[in-house]
């Protein structure tokens, strides 16, 4: 099928080769740092929820640090030999759980 005699068609081509030379002209490119002072900047509005839900996000992800830096501690003490158990210590713990778990 032929249809190089369709109106339509032959305006869209038309304008699809416009597009095109203008491009490689660089007649359509926007110049950086230009502002247009009709746009506005995006703006969001969160709910109560949204702003406690980030508030305990960023607590959390600060714990996260904090708890990082006492693990990679607590390796370099294994490493060097220095980390030292105290069975008593650990007894206790154990002891602790036990009845702390019969009582819930």
């Amino acid at each position: 099928m032929f249809i190089s005699n369709n109106k339509q068609v032959q305006n869209m081509l038309k304008a699809y080769s416009n597009q095109q030379l203008n491009e490689k002209k660089g007649v359509n490119k926007k110049k950086e740092g230009t502002k247009n002072p009709n746009l506005q900047p995006d703006k969001i509005d969160l709910s109560a929820e949204a702003r406690d839900f980030q508030a305990v996000l960023k607590i959390a992800s600060n714990q996260v640090e904090a708890r990082m830096d006492k693990v990679n501690e607590l390796k370099r003490k294994i490493e060097s030999g220095q980390y030292k158990i105290d069975p008593e210590q650990v007894a206790a713990k154990m002891i602790e759980r036990i009845i702390s778990e019969r009582i819930i």
